[in-house]
């Protein structure tokens, strides 16, 4: 049902942008700017996620790892644009996270029976993003959301276990989806930021726990010339 919902405000979204039309008595020179700025769109997309600003949603889970960090790397291969910058992308995403459990509770857990406790998370999107946008300030304002299968594998390796314990190693795969929304700003025509926020539910293990949390990220886009339609 959520995945539902989320494709029709895409389509909605998408179908607003694709009839959209510029005001009228614009200046002529910002005119031609915007234009320039329209008539290109994200190709690669890179991506940081900070720590403190990205969970696992299993409360379990989160309680041990609750520091991580990641990183993402984008490529927007179909990009359906009308002549003032607004429509829909499709992009392949390759999303790498690191979870780690600090000493401190480490210290005050005498159940952990493994002192370094790391988790990897690499995921593979295949995603479909409706964009509209809007000039502000000589700028190109462009607010979207997105949609994604998620296919995700989980590597999580303790060592230095207590009372002798070997080193442990799990290697998991999991199906998920993940959502979100995002804010992109062009600089110029072949530059832009973006700030974008995820939510996602990739459960692993018996039982099932969530890995895909609150995750925001900050990045920068290499933009190309798009055929607008």
């Amino acid at each position: 049902m959520k995945g539902n919902r989320i494709i029709a405000v895409l389509l909605i979204l998408a179908a607003g942008g694709l009839m959209a039309r510029p005001a009228r008595g614009a200046d002529p020179g910002e005119l031609a700017q915007r234009r320039q700025m329209e008539s290109f769109a994200p190709r690669l997309r890179f991506a940081l996620s900070p720590p403190l600003l990205m969970n696992l949603q299993d409360d379990e889970l989160s309680e041990y790892y609750d520091r991580g960090l990641g990183i993402f790397a984008e490529f927007d291969y179909l990009r359906l644009r009308n002549r003032f910058g607004n429509g829909i992308d499709l992009y392949g995403r390759l999303t790498y996270r690191y979870f780690w459990i600090r000493d401190s509770i480490v210290e005050r857990n005498s159940d952990l029976v493994y002192t370094e406790n790391r988790l990897h998370l690499l995921s593979l999107d295949a995603g479909v993003r409706a964009v509209y946008g809007l000039p502000l300030l000589g700028l190109l304002w462009q607010g979207y959301l997105l949609a994604a299968p998620r296919l995700l594998y989980y590597y999580a390796f303790s060592c230095e276990g207590r009372s002798g314990a070997g080193d442990r190693e799990t290697h998991l795969g999991s199906l998920g989806i993940v959502g979100g929304a995002g804010l992109e700003v062009t600089l110029t025509e072949s530059a832009s930021v973006f700030a974008e926020y995820n939510y996602g539910y990739t459960p692993v293990g018996s039982p099932r726990r969530n890995t895909d949390g609150h995750q925001a990220w900050f990045g920068a886009s290499w933009r190309t010339f798009v055929q607008r339609h």
